[in-house]
């Protein structure tokens, strides 16, 4: 039997925490790369901004919606949501269909509200400097 000093079984165990801890988060989130890229890039085109905050809101809203939701649910309920837009009688099949799709869209609807409320930066102006308040010019050498 090998006998670890105190400080060797304090880092094994912090190594085999750290990979119990990996393998769940990798377990939950089971979204592929791609997706998730493609996820991020649409929002952010969305959003009509490259900024670093809006890139974390971003993949935060994609991580908030795969705690909720197995990648299979996601694709189903993305492609009703995508194709319901499309014109013509193939898209009335998305538009028009049972009431399965319309749940799906209402659930990944929901879910995804939901994680944007929760990801998604405040914007909020304050009244103190408002233009109203004359505050606006206040920095100006007179």
């Amino acid at each position: 039997m090998i006998v670890f000093p105190t400080f060797q079984r304090v880092k094994l165990a912090c190594c085999y925490g750290a990979l119990a801890l990996w393998a769940t988060t990798a377990a939950a989130n089971d979204f592929p790369t791609l997706e998730r890229v493609r996820f991020v890039q649409e929002c952010m085109a969305l959003e009509n901004s490259a900024k670093y905050e809006i890139l974390y809101a971003c993949s935060c809203t994609l991580d908030k919606i795969a705690q909720e939701m197995s990648f299979d649910q996601f694709v189903e309920a993305d492609s009703y949501m995508r194709l319901r837009n499309m014109r013509g009688e193939r898209g009335g099949l998305f538009r028009d269909s049972d009431d399965r799709a319309r749940s799906v869209r209402e659930n990944f609807q929901d879910v995804k509200t939901r994680a944007e409320a929760s990801c998604f930066p405040k914007q909020s102006m304050t009244s103190s400097a408002s233009p109203e308040n004359g505050t606006e010019n206040s920095n100006k050498i007179q």
